[in-house]
């Protein structure tokens, strides 16, 4: 009898350098690794750099259109790593700048360089595990006067609830691809981890992320409706929906801030208690000193940095503890200036827009679900630093979207010889 070749090219489909599910361990893996970082610490970078070298070598035929598609991305992670010749801590910049630049690297990886269904599973896989694990084994933090909050298995219930919220807007997404797709593996997936997402964000108590979540979702499920309409009608609807979202971005500081107020008197603290004033005070007058190239990626936040050492004593906070100055650009512009910050709100604006336009004229899942992160970002940028803290997982989704909004209308496949 002749031998069924058929059957052995399926296996090679599913074991082979070609198979989609490498794809998955490609985007599970680091977001696995990001979000369990307070659990296997130094195991983060490693599983990180892990995935990127098994990225090149089983799928190096994708890397030239890749990188040649997200190259401004990869040239801001570039630009924080050159930072150190004129840093204040050069080994703190190559140190920190080097992770950025590796966490910039796996996002594209993400967003540009594997299967779309495939990275969509592996993002709502690596968010159940940990938010039904949080479940599980997370821990309380105090909150208020003499209150709790829920931190999971995060640093903080801010941390606790930014994953409550990115893993619910992750899971609505699949519920609804489930239910296009009739797949009910992945409708219980997904059913599963909404409750519990739902229940980590509800008592984290994190305003920021309440705020953020209810507008994403609101989005993401106007959005995924409007693929069923006509070419016009959703366009409409997608415009709509993205007008509010600027809107609510744009408007930001005015509204949340008044909202945090409101919820801090009611504890009997003001605004002040939070130190963002205070912050933001410090990082002004650090961007009038060195307005053009700041101090260097890192370099604020070191031990014997005295203006760092007064906030930290300020905020309560033990010398060297992990911080930042709680507002995107003032961020940025301290490390790298007012340069810097112009050539990230470049980058960022010119990849976030080509995310919204081919989203609204294919309207995948995966899109959809990028436009209802940008969403959810998007307003707390002002009272948030987001997108330029390495190895963290709301900057490695940030990027990811940004990139699926470049990414190649192609990617090579084995054996493609360009």
């Amino acid at each position: 009898m002749a031998p069924d070749y058929r059957n052995r090219a399926d296996e090679r489909a599913l074991i082979g350098r070609e198979s989609t599910v490498l794809d998955f361990v490609f985007v599970f893996l680091p977001f696995f690794a990001l979000l369990f970082n307070k659990v296997i610490g130094p195991a983060t970078p490693i599983m990180v750099i892990a995935t990127v070298g098994a990225f090149f070598v089983l799928r190096y035929e994708r890397l030239t259109g890749v990188f040649a598609a997200t190259w401004p991305l990869l040239l801001l992670a570039l630009l924080c790593l050159a930072s150190a010749l004129w840093s204040d801590a050069p080994g703190s910049t190559v140190r920190y700048g080097t992770l950025y630049l590796l966490t910039i690297i796996a996002a594209i990886i993400v967003g540009a360089g594997t299967d779309r269904t495939s990275a969509f599973k592996g993002i709502q896989i690596a968010f159940s595990c940990y938010l039904l694990l949080s479940l599980i084994f997370g821990r309380w933090t105090g909150w208020a006067d003499g209150g709790i909050a829920f931190a999971g298995l995060a640093g903080s219930k801010n941390a606790a609830g930014d994953a409550a919220g990115l893993g619910l807007l992750i899971s609505v997404a699949m519920m609804f691809w489930a239910i296009n797709r009739r797949s009910l593996g992945w409708g219980l997936v997904a059913l599963a981890t909404i409750p519990a997402a739902m229940y980590c964000l509800l008592f984290s108590k994190s305003t920021g992320a309440w705020l953020a979540s209810a507008l994403a979702v609101s989005c993401l499920v106007a959005w995924i409706i409007s693929r069923r309409l006509q070419p016009a009608t959703r366009a409409a609807v997608f415009i709509i929906f993205l007008v509010t979202v600027i809107v609510a971005a744009s408007s930001s500081p005015f509204w949340m801030g008044d909202i945090l107020d409101a919820l801090l008197e009611s504890s009997g603290k003001d605004r002040n208690i939070t130190g963002r004033v205070d912050l933001w005070k410090v990082a002004d007058e650090y961007i009038a000193l060195r307005p053009f190239v700041g101090g260097g990626y890192a370099a604020f936040w070191i031990e014997g940095n005295l203006d760092a050492e007064a906030l930290w004593r300020l905020l309560g906070l033990p010398s060297g503890a992990t911080f930042n100055f709680h507002n995107t650009a003032r961020g940025i512009a301290v490390d790298l200036g007012l340069i810097g910050l112009a050539a990230f709100a470049i980058v960022w604006l010119y990849c976030g827009i080509r995310l919204f336009w081919r989203t609204m004229k294919t309207p995948s899942y995966f899109g959809i679900f990028f436009c209802s992160i940008m969403a959810f970002i998007l307003p707390r940028l002002y009272f948030e630093q987001i997108g330029f803290s390495n190895l963290h997982f709301p900057t490695l989704l940030m990027i990811s979207g940004l990139a699926a909004g470049v990414r190649p209308a192609r990617l090579a496949k084995a054996g493609d010889s360009g």
